[in-house]
């Protein structure tokens, strides 16, 4: 069913768009780049940056984990999201991502799952 583009809020805006080739994705951090240089509050980077990863990867959600090491044993805390709360990441249906993003914090390397 068709629909006009003015309907999509601008915050899912990137769900809609695709990236097609390598050019599309370069020029995509390319412009994450632009703007996060020109945005001048945290919280206004933060979500950018979680609005861009997410229409990079096509994901309908994204969220930016930080790694407590002044704990024992260190954990993650959830710093932002994108449709995804506190709550969401306590859930059993979300725990295998958790033991995912764990992993790959501890292993202090990146991993792309599909």
């Amino acid at each position: 069913m068709p629909f006009h583009k003015s309907l999509i809020p601008n915050d899912l805006k990137h769900i809609t768009n695709t990236v097609g080739t390598e050019k599309d994705l370069l020029r995509n951090i390319l412009e994450l780049s632009r703007e996060i240089v020109s945005l001048r509050e945290d919280k206004e980077v933060v979500n950018n940056i979680l609005a861009t990863a997410a229409g990079i990867a096509g994901a309908e959600r994204s969220a930016i984990f930080i790694l407590d090491k002044k704990i024992d044993p260190p954990d993650l805390y959830l710093r932002a999201a994108q449709n995804l709360t506190a709550v969401d990441i306590e859930e059993k249906t979300f725990e295998t991502s958790m033991v995912m993003i764990r992993q790959t914090a501890q292993n202090n390397r990146g991993r792309i799952y599909s």
